[in-house]
This record gives structure tokens, C-alpha cells and sequence, in this order.
């Protein structure tokens, strides 16, 4: 391709990504402000991408008083569109695509392998599960998805928005409490059949890949037709307009986001790099995806696919190797006559950083080394922690070092935002010191992200999402470190 064409198709890329950007953040903004409506469906009506509705938002009287930032994500939505469709397609898909057969059949194995993984998490993480079957009962609630939520609904509450906007107007509080209740029940039930389908799925895609390799598994179980036809059937219920989108993200990493197509929205996410994926699934030469030689490989390692882990990197952690693991230290070869390193001495962050997380977890069991361990992670004080200090050993087995806890503050009375689904804010403290109104609440669904989050990209996902609800202006609302962090993630 001659250099033009090349700096035509990066601008053509780029502005097509940014496009795309402004539209998951414009109905994710969507979503939030919904939240807080009686009934979530009229703006869904109103001002959906799908309507048109953006460009209403963005001139909207109304919106533009009473809900500012999404007149400014509808307008951005509409500036980046303009731009986006204004450019020609740069090249032809001949030049567009990857012609090396080898190089295809390559990247083919990596996305059915994260595929297969994300079939895996789904028949194995309780937790995620959970987390999926709750944002199902919560789009359903929008007007959105199609799940056991919509029956309760439909069979509790008269079936219909309409019947739900009446039980609201007469009662609200006793409306919440049974709508809530419904959700919660009707949440369960989805996450229990997402795992009978899921395991289902997993245990048929192991013995095709033992009898056959990849490219049978593939077949026989419809991978790839199962996660991108857009409907899945669990129990006798469809979950209208689910798909399960892979892509390889500017880092490498290969990402399966479970969306909304309805909304844009991702309700789930996960992120593998090749080495993991090869770690459990073998390399791209070992299966053949359809090749004129037989699969090598017909096993899949048990447990999840994990990131092999550096010296150095994470604690005292060593590369996935048959090397005995160092051995743990005793409490009082780490903390001297029970001192812990301080944080004004510049000794602190090397310290907590050279720890394994097996030895912090001993560390943190003694409540007084514990105490002196989060005052010097919160010194020099005045500070918000958004990597919390009480979450110190999930931190450390999520990879995260000192350093970067450190740098992902914000001055404690900065720290604010809308409280989700009410006109109320939360502050985290007032002029005068002290505890701000709401935010218990605020650190209660912060410590359940990093709680439920299964790596470090769950996390920077989960804390996205997080953002779009607490926060004034989601991810960017975080300090720099934090969201870049976050928008590199994707």
C-alpha cells in the first residue's frame, strides 16, 4: 500500500474509534440519567441512538438545564458521526484484509480461544455470573433486555410500563421495595440457568476439542454463531439482543465484551493476553483451525487461562515455570519488632511492592501491623484513595503496586458525585472535615467493584463502570493515571 493510502486508512480508523467512543459514553450517559427517571423506557424512547434521539438531547432545553452532561455527550455524539461519515472508505477490503493464510488462521485460533475462555468464565465464575444476571434484571428494568425479570414483571406488577408508572405514582417507596425484591429474585433465577446453559456449552466444547481439536469444538458447539447471532436461549427464555463481540485492543490483549445491542452497553467484559491463551489453549501451529494437518493439541489445561507473571512484578512472584516458589518470610523478618517501613522515608512503596501477596495476607491478620500498613498507604493524608486502602491484599493479588495506589488519589474534598438511580450527591468530606452525606454508600459499591473484579482488567472495566454512575463525569473524572488506565484498557 503506498504511504498515502496507509495515512489515509489510520485517519479513517481513528476517526471511525472515536465515533464509536462517543456513542458507548453518550448512551452510557443515557442510561445513568435514565436511572433516575420513574420510568426508565420514556427516555430510552426519547433520546435513543437508535431514534435519533442524540440529536434532540443536545438541543434540548430541558436536557441541557437539568442534565448538562448528556447534552454534551449527544452533541459529541453528533460532531463525531459528521466527521466519521464525512471520510470515504480509504482502501478496498482486498487491501483491507490479511492475506497470509497463515497469518489468518493465527488470529482466527486467538479470538475462538477467548471466545471459548469467556464460555469458560461464564460455566465457572460464580461471581461474574451474578454480575451479568443482575445487569440483565437492570436493562430489562430499562425497557431493554428480555430476561426472567420481564415475566415477574409482566406477571407482578399488571404487565406493563404503564402499570408499574401507576404502582409508582401511588406508592413509591412499596413499588421499589417489590420491584426490587422481583429483581433480586428474578436475578438469582437468571444467574442459575446462565450457569446450567454455560456449563453445558463448556463441557460439549471440551469433548469436541478432545475428539478433533479446535475446529471442531468450533463447529459442533457454534461458538462463534452462539456468541454473535444475537439471542440465546436459557431455560425457555431468550436474552434478546445479547452478543459476545471479540477484538484485539491497541495493547494486544484479546477482549470479549458481552453488549447490549439494544444500548451499546457492555454488562460484562474480559480481557486475555496471548501468552495466557496460549498457556492454556497451545499455539496457533498445534491447532490447525481447518488445516491440512491434524491438531496436535487435543487437550485444554484445567483452571482458568492465567497471565504468566515476571520477576519482580506482583511481589515476590516468578515467571510459570517448575522452579520451587521462594519461600515465605516469617512476620518478623518483614516487620522488624512489628515497625512497617514509613511512607516519608521513601522506604514504604518498595517495601509493600517486594511483598508476595501470601506474605501480605499474613501481615494483614495482625490488626496492629494491619493499622500501621493502611496509615502509611493513606500518608500523607487528606486523600482518596480510589485503589482502596482497606482492599489492600485484593490489590496485591490483582497486581497493583504501591506506586500506583498512591498516584490514583484524589484530595478528599474534591471527591463527589451523583448517587445513582436519585437527584441526591454524595460528598466524601465537607468544608469542615468531616464524613460528607452519602459516602458510605459511595465506598460500599467502590469496595464491591474491586471485591468481584477477577484480575486487573476486570477491575479497570468494573471501575468504569462504576464511574459512569458515582462520578460527575465518568472515567475522566478519575485522576490521570487512574483513567488512562482505564481508556488504554480497551
Amino acid at each position: 500500500m503506498a504511504e498515502p493510502d496507509r495515512l489515509d486508512e489510520a485517519r479513517f480508523l481513528r476517526e471511525k474509534q472515536e465515533y464509536l467512543d462517543a456513542r458507548l459514553a453518550y448512551e452510557q450517559t443515557l442510561n445513568r440519567v435514565g436511572a433516575g427517571m420513574p420510568i426508565p423506557a420514556v427516555m430510552e424512547a426519547n433520546y435513543s441512538v437508535q431514534s435519533g434521539g442524540y440529536e434532540r438531547a443536545a438541543t434540548d432545553p430541558w436536557i441541557r438545564e437539568s442534565h448538562p452532561e448528556l447534552a454534551e455527550a449527544a452533541a459529541r455524539l453528533a460532531r463525531e458521526e459528521r466527521e466519521y461519515l464525512a471520510l470515504d472508505e480509504p482502501v478496498s477490503n482486498h487491501a483491507q484484509a490479511n492475506c497470509s493464510i497463515i497469518d489468518y488462521t493465527a488470529a482466527k485460533f486467538y479470538e475462538y480461544a477467548a471466545l471459548a475462555e469467556m464460555l469458560y468464565k461464564l460455566a465457572t465464575d460464580e461471581a461474574f455470573r451474578n454480575a451479568i444476571a443482575t445487569a440483565l434484571g437492570e436493562a430489562v428494568e430499562s425497557g431493554g433486555w428480555l430476561s426472567d425479570l420481564a415475566i415477574l414483571i409482566g406477571a407482578g406488577f399488571g404487565g406493563s410500563q404503564r402499570a408499574i408508572a401507576g404502582a409508582v405514582n401511588e406508592d413509591i417507596a412499596e413499588s421499589n421495595r417489590q420491584l426490587n425484591e422481583a429483581a433480586q429474585a428474578a436475578a438469582a433465577r437468571t444467574a442459575d440457568r446462565i450457569s446450567s446453559y454455560f456449563s453445558e456449552k463448556w463441557q460439549a466444547f471440551v469433548k469436541a476439542w478432545e475428539e478433533c481439536g479446535l475446529a471442531n469444538a468450533v463447529a459442533k458447539t457454534g461458538i462463534d454463531g452462539l456468541f454473535l447471532a444475537g439471542e440465546i436461549v436459557i431455560g425457555g427464555v431468550a436474552l434478546k439482543g445479547v452478543r459476545f463481540a471479540y477484538r484485539l485492543t491497541r495493547e494486544g490483549l484479546h477482549k470479549v465484551d458481552i453488549i447490549s445491542i439494544d444500548k451499546g452497553r457492555s454488562i460484562g467484559s474480559q480481557s486475555w493476553s496471548t501468552a495466557a491463551l496460549e498457556g492454556k489453549y497451545g499455539k496457533p501451529q498445534e491447532n490447525q483451525v481447518g488445516g491440512v494437518l491434524p491438531d496436535r493439541n487435543n487437550t485444554i489445561k484445567d483452571g482458568p487461562a492465567t497471565e504468566p507473571r515476571p520477576d519482580g512484578q506482583n511481589g515476590r512472584s516468578r515467571d510459570n515455570d517448575n522452579s520451587p516458589a521462594p519461600a515465605m518470610r516469617t512476620k518478623d523478618e518483614l516487620v522488624p519488632n512489628g515497625k512497617v517501613p514509613s511512607y516519608s522515608s521513601g522506604e514504604f512503596n518498595s517495601w509493600w511492592n517486594d511483598l508476595s501477596p501470601e506474605e501480605l495476607d499474613m501481615l494483614w491478620k495482625d490488626r496492629a501491623i494491619r493499622n500501621k500498613i493502611k496509615a502509611e498507604v493513606r500518608s500523607p493524608g487528606g486523600l482518596h484513595e480510589w485503589l482502596m486502602t482497606s482492599m489492600g491484599p485484593k490489590l496485591k493479588e490483582l497486581g497493583f503496586t504501591m506506586d500506583e495506589i498512591k498516584a490514583m488519589t484524589t484530595p478528599t474534598k474534591e471527591a463527589a458525585g451523583p448517587i445513582p438511580g436519585t437527584n441526591e450527591r454524595w460528598r466524601h468530606t465537607t468544608d469542615e472535615g468531616k464524613t460528607g452525606e452519602g459516602a458510605g454508600r459511595m465506598h460500599n459499591a467502590l469496595k464491591k467493584a474491586i471485591e468481584d473484579a477477577t484480575d486487573r482488567n476486570d477491575l479497570l472495566s468494573r471501575l468504569e463502570e462504576f464511574s459512569y454512575g458515582w462520578l460527575d463525569d465518568g472515567p475522566n473524572s478519575f485522576p490521570a493515571p487512574l483513567r488512562d488506565l482505564i481508556l488504554d484498557s480497551h
